[in-house]
């Protein structure tokens, strides 16, 4: 198996621009990402005002009508958290968190109106899984199942013929989910988020990020090279969100060239800070970010560590 160069990958995932997202998911990323800066700067009405226009664009996905229904409450605006929280109940977001219920909520309860809150979520979630893609969910549920035993055991059982015995089953096992992938992909389209429940989204996005490691290797690269064209249809269309796909690129990068492309893997510095190394050409790390119209690092890092971050050597932004 012969690893392909680093010029390889790098123009695997930088050879497209964001012209490729349909206009409404374009307008969708655009006015999240402004609402995400929004909330970095504590203008929480003003990031508020971009994520519901934002969701005018696209199907909502479940992470940003969680976060739109916390800048709701942040903005001390009360009835449209609770709005937008029921909305991701209804898209797949787990409610059985009492922690996440809008600060309205978690302060009334045992009240009759707390209960007729629960009641509405009860029948919202049922909602939700009556949109469910069953057959699709099941298929990566016995993918993900076989999946794990073999890579779990190819990496920790003592023996070593257990564990070169996993190892070819795992190639086998990833190749045959690649075909089966690929096979239902021909007659039916990807499924939106909302058609799968949290558990089977992470398990679906785990295994095409493990497929993704194939164009390394000329034995499946061709393969590889068409399930990845059909999931990045998907997420141009606004099926899937515009993270499902970066971190594993970013992954099958590190292997090959022990760099990454986006920033994905985080370290700490000496004094606790959060920071990314190792980042390929780090001044053009942007260009490739925007590509996937992903927030640029300086605002991803500020929204996501607060102030726990530090930028990487050899990186500059200006706001």
């Amino acid at each position: 198996m012969r690893i392909r160069s680093a010029l390889f990958l790098l123009l695997l995932a930088s050879k497209f621009t964001y012209a490729q997202f349909k206009e409404q998911a374009k307008e969708y990323y655009f006015n999240i990402n402004k609402g995400k800066i929004c909330y970095v700067k504590k203008d929480y009405s003003k990031a508020v005002d971009f994520g519901i226009k934002g969701i005018e664009y696209l199907q909502p996905f479940r992470e940003d009508l969680d976060q739109l229904a916390y800048w709701c409450s942040l903005a001390g605006r009360h009835k449209e958290a609770i709005k937008y929280y029921q909305l991701g109940v209804c898209n797949g977001l787990e409610y059985n968190d009492t922690a996440a219920y809008p600060d309205y909520y978690r302060a009334r309860r045992g009240t009759k109106e707390y209960n007729a809150f629960i009641n509405n979520l009860d029948s919202l979630h049922k909602t939700s899984k009556q949109r469910l893609n069953i057959d699709f969910c099941l298929m990566i549920q016995k993918m993900i199942a076989e999946d794990q035993a073999f890579r779990n055991d190819h990496l920790t059982d003592k023996d070593t013929a257990i564990r070169n015995f996993c190892s070819r089953s795992l190639i086998e096992s990833d190749t045959n989910n690649m075909n089966a992938l690929i096979d239902y992909f021909s007659s039916q389209a990807v499924p939106y988020e909302y058609e799968m429940t949290p558990g089977i989204g992470t398990a679906f996005k785990m295994l095409i990020h493990h497929m993704v490691y194939y164009v390394n290797y000329d034995y499946s690269k061709e393969k590889a090279n068409v399930l990845l064209g059909i999931i990045k249809k998907a997420i141009y269309e606004g099926r899937l969100p515009n993270s499902f796909l970066y971190n594993g690129l970013d992954r099958a990068h590190q292997l090959c060239c022990k760099t990454q492309l986006y920033g994905t893997y985080y370290s700490r510095t000496a004094n606790g800070k959060i920071t990314y190394i190792d980042i390929e050409d780090v001044q053009d790390v942007d260009k490739r970010r925007e590509q996937w119209l992903l927030l640029p690092l300086y605002w991803s890092m500020r929204f996501n560590f607060d102030d726990r971050y530090q930028l990487p050597e050899g990186y500059t932004y200006k706001e």
